[in-house]
C-alpha cells in the first residue's frame, strides 16, 4: 500500500479492513483450490505461475482498495522463488 497514513490510526490503509478484503476476495479463493480448474479469474489457457498470480491477485484487490494506491504484490512460493508485481507503469 502507498499513500498518506491517516492521523487518526496511522494506517495507510485500516490494517483490519484490508485483512479482510484479502481474506474474502484473495484467499478464500485460492485456498485448497485446483488453480488450473478453480479460479473464476483465471483466464482460460493462462498457466497459473507465481508471475501470472500476481499479476491476477493485483487486479482482483485493485478495485477494493480506497483512499491509497495499491503499491506491490508479493508472491512467494519458496524462501527463494517469488514473483512481485508492481501494476503496470
Amino acid at each position: 500500500m502507498k499513500g498518506t497514513p491517516d492521523p487518526v490510526i496511522g494506517f495507510v490503509h485500516d490494517a483490519k479492513k484490508l485483512s479482510k478484503i484479502i481474506r474474502e476476495v484473495v484467499t478464500d479463493k485460492l485456498d485448497h483450490s485446483n488453480l488450473n480448474l478453480d479460479l473464476d479469474f483465471l483466464p482460460e489457457g493462462m498457466m497459473p505461475t507465481t508471475e501470472n498470480m500476481a499479476v491476477l491477485i493485483w487486479e482482483q484487490l485493485e478495485p477494493h482498495i480506497k483512499g491509497c494506491q495499491l503499491h506491490c504484490i508479493k508472491l512467494q512460493e519458496t524462501d527463494t522463488i517469488y514473483a512481485e508485481y508492481y501494476g503496470e507503469k
